[in-house]
């Protein structure tokens, strides 16, 4: 919530800002709570209600993405829509950002899909058949030494090393923009001007800058 108030984030930080206020209000109130579970139930087609706690969230590291129907609004449900195998990279292949539990996301509305990313890392990163963008489809599909190498050599610093809770959000946020543009994104160019009209548009998601992303290794 610290990250994305508009005193830190700007103009851009204001509807998320409203999003997780609401989101909070709803899942603290357990009818409401209730009442949203259904809803999320028979929106999604799921077999039973999303059953989501603090303590569940605090210490899972491991989930699947679910394959999500681009011609329908995305709901959100508390969980990354990329895969994560955090828990299977090999000991060798294991770092502070691993240890630290940070995961890896593209601003898609900075991305100039120069694939740089895929061929340094083929197995996290892609580019997103509709959208033309680079995009992770799979965390922690590579070693954490070339995940680094990818996220330092973007030639538009448009890759971010996130917290598991900072992923959700900003996962949901680009697909439920993309969705509202037909499930396409402005031109890059335009978005790293501001004109482009994306929600992550300017120096980064949500308005973050270089040196306030740990891209320069500092702490979110």
């Amino acid at each position: 919530m610290k990250i994305c108030h508009p005193d830190i984030a700007g103009d851009d930080g204001e509807e998320i800002c409203i999003l997780l206020n609401d989101a909070y209000d709803l899942l603290s109130d357990p009818k409401e709570k209730k009442a949203y579970d259904i809803e999320l139930h028979g929106a999604n087609g799921m077999p039973k209600p999303v059953q989501i706690s603090v303590s569940t969230l605090a210490g899972e590291h491991e989930w699947t993405s679910k394959a999500g129907n681009k011609k329908m609004k995305p709901v959100y449900n508390g969980r990354p829509l990329s895969r994560s195998l955090h828990r299977k990279v090999p000991p060798e292949d294991q770092g502070e950002k691993w240890n630290d539990e940070k995961f890896v996301f593209v601003d898609e509305w900075t991305c100039i899909a120069c694939r740089n990313c895929c061929d340094v890392a083929p197995r996290t990163f892609c580019i997103d058949a509709d959208a033309g963008r680079a995009r992770v489809f799979a965390q922690w599909g590579n070693s954490e030494e070339l995940l680094d190498y990818a996220v330092q050599a973007c030639p538009v610093d448009c890759i971010y090393w996130v917290s598991r809770d900072e992923l959700q959000v900003l996962e949901y946020v680009t697909r439920d923009r993309m969705f509202e543009n037909g499930n396409t994104v402005p031109c890059s160019m335009a978005a790293r001007q501001g004109t482009g009209g994306g929600a992550l548009a300017k120096s980064g998601p949500l308005g973050w800058t270089c040196s306030q992303s740990t891209r320069t290794h500092q702490t979110l």
